[in-house]
């Protein structure tokens, strides 16, 4: 049995820590207030309201806007995501479609589950209008919250500032329901929530996930091996930690194929023998995606990339750096770095040039790139 959950959304006894965050968006949704929160991928962000609303023993409206590209497509989404919550095909769900003029639903039986389910019509494209619809059918509810999953994405749509701006008006008018925004890039969201004459301006509480609490995660890490019956050191977790600089669901990731490597080895503990085998399972279902990395970057890029890997995590490029790149000007390292975090195969945190994928940043040390 594995113990260990990655590339998903966990709960309960999957979660670890975050008993601080926990407590201020508890406070705030039950508060009917509005939140943000930001941080990079794979911190467990979703995870963070998802079991909040489970202790709050609330089921929030989820509406997740990642890729969105078009006014018709969010106001999909949050119609979907009042579908979702209802859960079902009954008259009231009938009754809130009525506010969408345009809208036809229709009624079919989910071939899954053999119950009764409402599809939306592909068209007539629905607007801005339709979007102001959405908020008036969610201030109608009570008992729960909106959760708006990958918000910075709102920013993909060509009349973003509009559409912010008819959300926000909206929003003033709720009282009676919490708002959650969350978001994976963490300079979108600051921007949309920090920006003076942004729409969202200072309309809601920011709540920043980095990394969880190197006891708590131990102390998680250590029991879930415990429950497998197998021996780990601390000191072994702590490397675990660092390779993975920090980020739960990496960390995750590689314990959950440490734990296959025991198994492969008929082992019952971990030992450094297993760590090799353990990152090059990852790296195997991860090797096309590298490739394509490094065959689209530049000279300059790629060695600007290899370096960041060797010097660790820097706050600026300075002359070790350039150095190190045998790249001569370090203009050219600073216009590199800037096309890495473009792509967000870099991001920035806290000040520090950091890799998105700790595992690319191992793959490229360990096998000479």
């Amino acid at each position: 049995m594995n113990s260990f959950k990655s590339g998903m959304i966990v709960s309960g006894e999957d979660f670890c820590g975050r008993s601080k965050e926990i407590s201020e968006l508890s406070r705030l949704i039950k508060s009917n207030n509005r939140a943000y929160i930001y941080g990079e991928r794979r911190v467990g962000k979703t995870s963070l309201v998802l079991e909040t609303s489970l202790r709050l023993k609330v089921r929030p409206i989820h509406i997740d806007l990642m890729g969105i590209k078009s006014e018709d497509d969010l106001c999909r989404r949050i119609i979907k995501g009042i579908i979702s919550y209802h859960k079902k095909s009954d008259s009231s769900l009938l009754k809130i479609l009525k506010h969408f003029s345009s809208l036809r639903p229709s009624i079919g039986i989910d071939p899954m589950s053999n119950l009764p389910s409402i599809g939306l019509s592909p068209s007539p494209k629905l607007d801005i209008n339709d979007l102001e619809s959405s908020f008036d059918v969610l201030s109608s509810m009570n008992k729960t919250f909106v959760f708006f999953d990958e918000f910075q994405d709102i920013l993909n749509l060509q009349n973003s500032e509009q559409v912010m701006s008819v959300m926000r008006s909206k929003i003033q008018q709720i009282n009676n329901l919490a708002f959650v925004f969350s978001g994976s890039i963490r300079n979108s969201m600051i921007d949309i929530f920090s920006r003076e004459d942004a729409p969202f301006y200072k309309s809601s509480f920011p709540i920043s996930l980095s990394s969880i609490e190197r006891d708590d995660l131990i102390n998680f890490i250590l029991n879930r091996y415990k429950a497998l019956k197998i021996t780990i050191t601390t000191e072994f977790i702590i490397n675990i930690i660092d390779i993975c600089d920090d980020i739960p669901g990496d960390i995750m990731r590689l314990c959950e194929s440490i734990f296959f490597a025991t198994e492969d080895h008929k082992s019952k503990s971990v030992t450094d023998n297993l760590l090799g085998p353990a990152l090059e399972h990852i790296y195997s279902l991860e090797k096309m995606a590298y490739e394509i990395i490094v065959q689209e970057l530049s000279n300059q890029q790629l060695r600007t990339l290899v370096t960041l890997a060797k010097i660790g995590n820097p706050s600026k490029v300075n002359a070790e750096f350039v150095e190190m790149s045998g790249i001569t000007l370090v203009g050219s390292v600073n216009k590199a770095m800037k096309v890495l975090i473009k792509k967000r195969i870099v991001t920035v945190v806290d000040g520090k040039n950091k890799f998105s994928n700790p595992f690319l940043k191992s793959w490229l040390l360990t096998h000479n790139i």
